[in-house]
């Protein structure tokens, strides 16, 4: 599972927040991209960093975009050091298993990273 990136600040420097689903435990790992732009700069010039949209363009690439409206360009953020960027910080969250009746067993599926319950019929998402 990709969870969508976002535009966060640490100590005035703009940065890019990316969570991920860690597959083979039941973890959100989220790294902190540094883009060395100062953060009141990017809001005087594009405005509040908690409506902006961002997308990741290819991959691992480093850059990443977002467009002011519908019709206008793409606006592109790059990492300060590209797809060499070191995550300034990096955070890890348990995913807690949803709740289920009791006597059902559940198990976390590293291949779909999902948590699963078991029923008469097989296993399904939980």
């Amino acid at each position: 599972m990709i969870l969508k990136p976002t535009l966060t600040d640490i100590n005035g420097i703009l940065h890019i927040k990316s969570p991920i689903v860690f597959n083979s435990a039941p973890e959100i790992l989220t790294h902190y991209w540094s883009t060395g732009i100062n953060t009141m700069d990017f809001i005087r010039a594009y405005g509040p960093i908690e409506k902006i949209e961002i997308e990741e363009i290819r991959s691992y690439s480093g850059r990443y975009c977002f467009k002011r409206s519908m019709y206008s360009e793409y606006t592109y953020i790059d990492c300060i050091n590209g797809a060499r960027t070191q995550s300034t910080k990096t955070d890890k969250e348990p995913i807690p298993c949803p709740k289920v009746r009791t006597g059902i067993k559940t198990r976390w599926n590293d291949c779909k990273g999902k948590w699963e319950k078991e029923l008469k019929s097989g296993w399904c998402m939980a």
